[in-house]
C-alpha cells in the first residue's frame, strides 16, 4: 500500500497523474473510512462532527483522498492541541456547478499575513511543531488533478475553513 501511495504521490507531484487512473468514489464513504483508520489519541475522535446527510460522488483516487483527509485532520488536531480548545466539523454541500467538502476547526485560526502562503510548498506556521509546509501544497495539487481546488477562510483566534 505504501509503495502504491508513493507512486501516486510521485505522479501528482510530477504532474503526470492520468485521469484514466481515476474512478468514481463516494466522499461520504471515504470520510467514514478515514475516520475509522486515523490514529486518534485519547479522546480526539470526539472533537469531530460529521455532517454528511447529503453525500456526493467524485472522480479521483480514494487513496489520495484519504491522504487529503488525514492531512486536514492532523493539521486541525495540532492546532486544537496548541490552542487548548476547539473542535472540527466536516460538512458537505451539494452545488449546481460543484460540490464542496468544508473542513472547519475552531482552534487558533490563521493570521492574515500567512494566509496567502498557506498552500505554498515549504511554507508552514508550525515548523517548530513538526510542520514541513508540504501537506497543504500537496493537497492542493491532488485536488487540482481531480479538476477541483482548495481555498481557505480564517479568522485568527476564531476558526479556519478549508473548502
Amino acid at each position: 500500500m505504501l509503495d502504491n501511495l508513493q507512486l501516486q504521490i510521485k505522479s501528482v507531484v510530477d504532474s503526470k497523474s492520468s485521469k484514466d487512473d481515476f474512478k468514481t468514489y463516494s466522499i461520504t464513504k471515504d470520510i467514514d473510512e478515514t475516520l475509522k483508520q486515523y490514529p486518534f489519541q485519547n479522546n480526539e475522535r470526539k472533537l469531530i462532527t460529521v455532517e454528511t446527510s447529503e453525500g456526493f460522488e467524485y472522480v479521483g483516487n480514494a487513496v489520495l483522498t484519504k491522504h487529503i483527509l488525514f492531512n486536514l485532520i492532523k493539521n486541525s488536531l495540532r492546532a486544537i492541541r496548541n490552542a487548548g480548545k476547539g473542535e472540527i466539523t466536516i460538512k458537505l454541500e451539494i452545488g449546481k456547478k460543484f460540490n464542496k467538502l468544508i473542513f472547519r476547526d475552531t482552534a487558533t485560526g490563521i493570521s492574515k499575513e500567512f494566509l496567502p502562503k498557506l498552500f505554498e510548498l515549504f511554507e508552514s506556521q508550525s515548523i517548530d511543531q513538526g510542520g514541513t509546509g508540504v501537506g497543504l501544497a500537496f493537497v492542493k495539487k491532488i485536488l487540482q488533478s481531480y479538476g477541483g481546488d482548495i481555498s481557505c477562510e480564517s479568522v485568527e483566534g476564531g476558526y479556519t475553513d478549508l473548502h
